[in-house]
């Protein structure tokens, strides 16, 4: 009797707990399907290889984040955003779990997606580089395979001429000043949406640049008294020393000589010249206040009032490596002066009552845009005049960026603007 009752109470409490432990699973059960069938979920955002997956829904009050690749149990991230870049193309899983520290449940849940190239990375993009054989250390840049055209993604660029230079222009031309070894390098971006950036890519060159002349300190102009002067110019910003090695090109004994004509027919009209030296090595540049007026060794330039001005000549021999500057002054005193002051004027002649010679009414520019290039443009005096000299000039703010003699050009600006 005792051992039936003892049976009985024991079959009783096994009851008892098989009920217990039904009704804890059925409550877990339940809670986890109310977890899975609520409004808690994530979208995936794709763009080239990148990934932004975004939660919603949440209870931030009791609910914690975290991110896993497919069934991995390692945790990528936490929160309720998660970016993400892929190595390569193809289909990837991304799987949000969800903990509930209120309630005590948690749930997993996974979405599937597709990431594809990003347009940078299929191109074959290569760094181009050209030497000009007409300037020394003048290098042409561009970059193959990834041109901005008018119906294609927009490229950015940012060069490092590693010489304290920098452009943003897809195929510039840059030109290093001394000798040396100068690793260039260009980042190219493709911008997805003109925000974030989708891909870049590095390139590098090394260029090395060797055609500038070593200037001899030591060797002066034995041919000159002067103790080594130029007397070819006593107003020498350099103090008169020769900067040459005239051991080297021997300049004098070449009869170098800058003269400067004035016309007697026009007033302000004055051609300047060097000596023919007969010799294709040596190239020219006449400049005038820091500005290059012509690359050849005759030229005619117009003055438009009175005063005293100095015109240089820079000669430079390409075969032998070696360079001189040579300044002459011109004084220009035909302009008409104030006749209210005794012709005395103290301003030099530039009095606003100065007579005009000059009709600029009918001159004009036009500007074309290349169908290659959107931010090439040709633009062009639509007046030539033989007589008159022209410069170009670009300015972005305050900042002249481009600056060139000539009725005609080509030029691509860095960006819009």
């Amino acid at each position: 009797m005792k051992t039936l009752v003892y049976t009985l109470q024991q079959k009783s409490r096994i009851i008892h707990k098989s009920i217990g432990f039904l009704l804890g699973f059925i409550l877990i059960f339940s809670s986890s399907l109310k977890a899975q069938n609520a409004s808690i979920g994530f979208s995936v955002k794709t763009e080239c290889l990148y990934a932004q997956a975004t939660a919603f829904s949440y209870d931030t009050s009791c609910q914690s984040l975290s991110w896993r690749e497919g069934g991995s149990t390692k945790v990528l991230g936490y929160g309720p955003i998660f970016k993400t870049k892929y190595a390569q193309a193809g289909g990837y899983t991304l799987c949000l779990k969800v903990v509930d520290n209120c309630k005590k449940w948690d749930t997993l849940i996974c979405y599937q997606f597709k990431v594809t190239d990003c347009p940078c990375d299929t191109q074959k993009i290569s760094m181009k580089t050209v030497y000009d054989t007409t300037t020394c250390g003048k290098v042409k840049f561009s970059t193959p395979g990834a041109t901005n055209t008018a119906n294609s993604k927009k490229y950015s660029y940012s060069w490092d001429f590693s010489d304290g230079n920098t452009s943003t222009n897809g195929d510039p031309a840059h030109t290093f000043a001394s000798n040396g070894t100068y690793k260039t390098c260009v980042t190219i971006k493709w911008a997805l949406n003109g925000t974030n950036t989708s891909c870049s890519r590095t390139l590098c060159e090394t260029i090395k640049v060797g055609c500038y002349s070593s200037k001899d300190t030591t060797t002066k102009d034995t041919t000159n008294s002067g103790g080594g002067k130029d007397t070819t110019n006593n107003n020498d910003t350099t103090g008169g020393k020769d900067s040459t090695n005239y051991s080297k090109c021997d300049w004098k004994s070449r009869g170098l000589k800058f003269n400067a004509v004035k016309n007697t027919t026009t007033c302000g009209k004055v051609v300047f010249e060097a000596s023919n030296l007969q010799d294709t090595c040596v190239q020219y540049k006449i400049a005038m206040n820091g500005v290059i007026l012509s690359e050849k060794r005759a030229y005619t330039h117009y003055f438009t009032q009175n005063g005293n001005y100095k015109v240089g000549l820079k000669a430079y021999d390409k075969c032998k490596g070696c360079d001189t500057t040579i300044w002459t002054e011109i004084g220009i005193d035909c302009f008409p002066k104030d006749s209210t002051n005794g012709g005395n004027d103290s301003t030099n002649g530039n009095d606003s009552t100065q007579v005009k010679t000059c009709d600029w009414s009918k001159f004009d520019f036009t500007y074309t845009q290349s169908k290659s290039n959107c931010k090439r443009y040709l633009i062009k005096a639509t007046t030539t005049d033989s007589c008159v000299t022209y410069k170009m000039k670009v300015v972005s703010g305050n900042t002249a960026i481009y600056l060139e003699t000539g009725s005609a050009h080509e030029f691509t600006f860095p960006s819009n603007g």
